[in-house]
């Protein structure tokens, strides 16, 4: 149901986290399971967003009267700004057999179907939340309300319907073929339908992109050479940098090795082959031998 259009003064800016945004868990984030009538949503209750933000398509499923608002911009962490047209005053929902209420703002979530940030977090009062056991305590009308959160950190066996279901909504990005035990051994075949799924850029990086193409483009040739190249010059008569004594032999082992080569060269008169033997030894001090 649409309203009239209002000018809507929130008083702050709207902000939401990335990880409300991308659908991402979150250190300071727990996921929630409710129902608004007959419909199930997936609530994400988040510390990193300030207001209450409610998918559009679920809002038209279940009839949320709506006001119609202009000049409303939600900004997302990454600097991207999302553009809210509606508004509801009052969603009724219930989690956990316990009934809420409060406002929310309308824009089109592809992680979650509600977000509920620090604006109705600040109506709870006072709250005892532990991140580790993902429950979180507080009180309404003197009566202590539990929510336990889910843990999403395991493996569900799901059907074809709602794999489609989650490809429609582009939420699908990669897929793995785990056997099942029933499956292994049979000779029934097992197709999977390739699944396309779409990931949303930033259009400020796209613009970047655009106009620093030549920038960004992929290299072909090698790197023009330079005019000059640097150097180091040292200074005559310097020591080594960091050089490490010669450890394999000493002077008096490397002596008979060199008077056994330069004699086996004299012996070898008749040979073409002309054998330059270089040798050295470098000492403790720094100097060469």
């Amino acid at each position: 149901m649409l309203g009239c259009e209002e000018e809507l003064v929130t008083g702050q800016e709207l902000q939401m986290s990335l990880n409300a945004m991308r659908g991402t868990p979150g250190a300071q984030t727990m996921c929630v399971a409710g129902t608004c009538g007959k419909r199930s949503l997936q609530v994400l209750i988040d510390t990193g967003s300030t207001h209450n933000f409610l998918d559009s398509h679920i809002a038209r499923k279940v009839g949320c009267e709506l006001v119609k608002v202009t000049g409303v911009v939600v900004e997302v962490a990454n600097g991207q700004e999302l553009q809210c047209e509606h508004f509801c005053k009052e969603f009724t929902w219930c989690m956990q057999n316990q009934t809420f209420t409060t406002e929310v703002f309308i824009l089109p979530l592809d992680s979650y179907d509600l977000i509920l940030g620090a604006s109705w977090l600040a109506t709870l009062g006072e709250i005892t939340w532990n991140f580790q056991t993902l429950q979180m305590k507080f009180w309404v009308d003197n009566k202590a309300h539990v929510l336990q959160g889910q843990n999403k950190h395991y493996l569900e066996l799901t059907v074809n319907k709602q794999i489609h279901k989650l490809q429609k909504s582009h939420q699908v990005s990669s897929m793995q073929l785990v056997w099942h035990k029933e499956y292994w051994n049979s000779s029934q075949p097992i197709q999977l339908n390739a699944l396309h799924a779409t990931v949303s850029t930033w259009p400020e990086l796209q613009q970047t992109l655009q106009d620093y193409a030549d920038v960004f483009k992929d290299l072909k040739t090698l790197p023009p050479s330079r005019s000059h190249d640097h150097r180091i010059i040292l200074k005559e008569g310097a020591a080594p940098v960091n050089a490490r004594p010669y450890s394999n032999s000493t002077k008096w082992q490397t002596d008979p090795h060199l008077q056994s080569l330069i004699l086996a060269k004299q012996q070898d008169s008749s040979s073409h082959i002309q054998y330059n033997w270089i040798s050295g030894c470098l000492k403790e001090k720094g100097s060469w031998l």
